[in-house]
């Protein structure tokens, strides 16, 4: 996120507000106007050293060598200086009394430096010491007080550290909680923008999408149109919708998302955060056919992921591979212990599991189990499913009931651990319920289908659930129907699958199968009831006999049902988060941040 704390750097303090005591402090305090960073340095360090140590000017003197060496580092990258800064500035804390009126600004800046020391050497300690003295200058300053934005800001961007280096999200809330409490600006809305987009990586929350929009609309919002991070924040937003579109499927998010990554493009710089350059290089790839440009291992990953949701969209030959190309390119540059490492080969499993979609190339299967149980070593649910997808793929094709066994085992874990408002939940229950069906046609276990109805029951049960929920429960009804012989799973498997065909707009790929599945749910109710007029309507013949042990349900043909045929009690609506594509396909996971996709 842009960053805030240099301007606090240079501070309150050594701003000239206190009157100058001796010769020496003012000749050292006018030097930096005067002359160059050497000559300043010299200049208040000599002034330092004449001062009487209970001169009340020392404190100044000393907190202003300090921000003369760390503007030396800024310029010139000497490491000698930036510990010069900190020790400076440290001496300088140590020499005030508790009531000295600057304290706030020493804390802050002393903070600033201890930071950007972090941020180069990566030393645990700094990072510590520089968390502290930030939350000690914000307690130091009231609600109002000049500068206390500036100390939020850096205070927020110590969270934001953390979070980077342990993964921990409540490092992030705090760095959240931090920018909110700043007066509102553009920057500070973009700031939280950016961080709700990171909090959406490890945490899968949908709000946190909305919320990273509004921010960063209002944003836009307050720039003047030549402002030099206005590209960024453009790309940003790009960003963020895309990210909705993932989890909403509203065609206008995808529309505006596209739009605004051609106008960040346009107007982008050189240097980019990941995920803008990211939006940058798509845009440009898409339209020239390739990679031409070099990024990090986070840029990469950030490209991967918005190839994704362009092939997710188009199913464009084109588009898969250049999503390839791009994790390629991230596993590559990405070191053993990079953050995006592990979601690079999650993307590259669906991508071959795709591209064997496509072409029933063995080769493809083959490469997306090599990807997927390197993911899956993360233990994520995401990840697990996918695996567990895998052995449910390679099922159909060799028949082997052990990797049945494998899926239900994966996608059974992954539900179990996914948080209950994790946005891919109802796709991962939807997996479940098709696990199971499957293995009680192999086996004729009656507990496989009515833990298929159940688990997708589950993720359709709040009666707006996207299209593939709907339709594994309809077959899910079909399948228990040839074990208990109850026409009511014959009519709510009418019922769900009509919901899908309804809820899957023309030309979806998935519509012609679910189409189909309605087809056959109704020859079969057809079948039982041998009267050509109940195909579109409930039987009226009485059910048979229940065979021992099974459960039968009474249920209304129309969606949503008012009773779970699984336990015959109320149905309870599950949170969900948006629609999740379909089990013929590979599940797709929310856009990283990369942030991973998947």
């Amino acid at each position: 996120m842009p960053n805030a704390a240099g301007a606090d750097q240079g501070g309150e303090v050594g701003s000239g507000k206190r009157r100058e005591r001796g010769p020496a402090a003012r000749k050292a305090r006018r030097a930096p106007k005067r002359v160059g960073l050497d000559a300043a340095v010299e200049w208040l360090t000599a002034a330092v050293a004449a001062a009487e140590p209970g001169d009340p000017d020392r404190v100044v003197l000393m907190a202003d060598l300090g921000v003369a060496h760390q503007t030396r580092y800024e310029a010139r990258g000497d490491l000698a200086d930036l510990d010069r800064a900190v020790t400076a500035k440290a001496a300088a804390l140590d020499a005030a009394p508790p009531d000295h009126p600057d304290r706030a600004v020493l804390l802050s800046n002393l903070g600033f430096s201890l930071l950007t020391r972090y941020r180069r050497g990566r030393a645990e300690e700094d990072l510590t010491r520089a968390t502290e003295a930030c939350e000690a200058a914000v307690a130091a300053s009231p609600a109002g007080r000049p500068g206390r934005d500036r100390r939020l800001a850096n205070l927020a961007d110590c969270r934001h550290a953390w979070f980077e280096r342990t993964g921990h999200l409540d490092d992030l809330r705090a760095a959240l909680a931090a920018v909110t409490a700043c007066s509102a600006d553009p920057m500070r809305f973009a700031d939280i923008g950016l961080l709700h987009l990171k909090a959406f990586e490890p945490a899968g929350a949908a709000d946190d999408v909305h919320r990273a929009v509004g921010a960063l609309e209002s944003a836009l919002a307050g720039l003047p149109a030549d402002d030099p991070d206005r590209a960024a924040i453009t790309a940003g937003l790009s960003q963020a919708l895309l990210l909705r579109y993932r989890i909403t499927h509203v065609p206008a998010d995808l529309d505006r998302g596209v739009e605004l990554g051609a106008e960040a493009a346009a107007g982008a710089g050189p240097d980019l955060p990941p995920w803008p350059a990211a939006v940058v290089e798509v845009h440009r790839a898409r339209r020239g056919g390739g990679h031409p440009a070099e990024l990090d291992p986070a840029g990469w990953e950030a490209a991967t992921a918005l190839h994704r949701v362009w092939f997710e969209r188009t199913y464009d030959e084109h588009d898969r591979r250049l999503a390839l190309d791009a994790a390629t390119r991230g596993i590559e540059r990405a070191p053993e212990g990079h953050p995006e490492r592990p979601r690079l080969p999650a993307h590259l499993a669906f991508l071959h599991r795709a591209g064997y979609s496509h072409d029933g190339d063995p080769a493809h299967l083959g490469a997306a189990f090599d990807a997927a149980r390197q993911a899956a070593d993360t233990g994520l649910p995401e990840h697990l499913e996918a695996l567990g997808d895998l052995h449910r793929v390679r099922y159909e094709r060799t028949g082997d009931l052990a990797d049945l066994h494998a899926a239900v085992a994966l996608v059974g874990q992954a539900l179990a651990t996914a948080a209950p408002d994790h946005p891919d939940r109802a796709s991962t229950a939807t997996a479940l319920s098709t696990a199971h069906r499957m293995r009680f046609h192999h086996t004729g276990a009656p507990e496989d289908v009515l833990i298929a109805v159940g688990t997708a029951l589950t993720a359709a049960a709040n009666g707006t659930a996207p299209p593939e929920p709907l339709n594994a429960l309809g077959l899910a009804h079909v399948a228990r129907f040839a074990h208990s012989a109850d026409p009511d799973d014959l009519d709510r498997a009418v019922a769900a699958v009509r919901a899908a065909v309804d809820a899957t707009p023309e030309g979806d790929p998935e519509r012609p199968g679910r189409l189909s599945n309605l087809a056959i749910a109704l020859h079969s109710r057809h079948t039982r009831t041998g009267d050509p007029k109940t195909c579109g309507r409930r039987s009226r013949r009485p059910p048979p006999r229940s065979t021992p042990g099974t459960t039968t349900a009474r249920c209304s043909p129309t969606w949503p049902p008012s009773t779970s045929p699984a336990t015959g009690s109320p149905a309870t609506p599950v949170s969900w988060n948006g629609p999740s594509p379909p089990r013929s396909r590979p599940s797709p996971r929310a856009l990283p941040g990369t942030p991973t996709a998947p």
